[in-house]
């Protein structure tokens, strides 16, 4: 990979952390306005608007919990990211077959795949 790629794809790593994290501040805002609006008009009395007044708040924990998961999700994509490119450059480990359960599990697998047909033109 080139360095021009590394910087374009840091850059765009960036912009999505950053839409993302704006995103969740937006929802949480606004949730947590429109909780404050629905508790005043439940003071007024409005009798519903008291339980838009406990649902908002719920909406604005379920933004954050979302958020958290994108988060943690793009932030193991990453890490698999680099891990992978690491990988490639590292020696295969070679198996040395001592272990019978995983000898088995491989038989299973081959078991499990399609036959190999000869290809026709």
């Amino acid at each position: 990979m080139n360095e021009s790629s590394e910087v374009s794809d840091n850059s765009r790593k960036q912009r999505k952390s950053f839409r993302l994290h704006l995103t969740a501040i937006s929802a949480v805002v606004l949730c947590l306005v429109l909780a404050r609006v629905e508790y005043l008009r439940a003071i007024d009395g409005h009798n519903r608007s008291a339980g838009y007044a406990i649902q908002w708040p719920i909406f604005a924990l379920l933004a954050v919990w979302m958020w958290r998961k994108l988060y943690r999700q793009g932030k193991d994509v990453q890490n698999s990211d680099q891990t992978s490119v690491a990988d490639e450059h590292s020696d295969p480990i070679v198996d040395s077959g001592d272990d019978a359960g995983l000898t088995a599990w491989r038989s299973y697998l081959k078991r499990l795949e399609p036959p190999e047909y000869p290809e026709t033109d």
